[in-house]
């Protein structure tokens, strides 16, 4: 009998060190609702960072070749 509560122990123990978040681990569900994020204009790659609700622009230009291009750069 007090192999088995010994074993119940260390099973709760082993449990609450994996499921505890350690402070350099990403917090997974981080609650973003009601989060108003900018629109992200003439964006060609976005980019989310570890804890933020919005994504920010990693590259910005016109993905546009050819005479689409051309609209593209002047319509800003």
């Amino acid at each position: 009998m007090l192999l088995q509560e010994s074993a119940g122990v260390w099973l709760a123990l082993a449990l609450v060190t994996a499921l505890t978040p350690s402070p350099s681990m990403a917090v997974p569900w981080q609650d973003c609702t009601g989060a108003e994020c900018p629109l992200l204009e003439n964006c060609i790659e976005e980019a989310l960072e570890p804890g933020a609700c919005c994504a920010t622009c990693v590259q910005q230009g016109c993905a546009c070749e050819g005479y689409q291009y051309y609209d593209c750069v002047q319509g800003g």
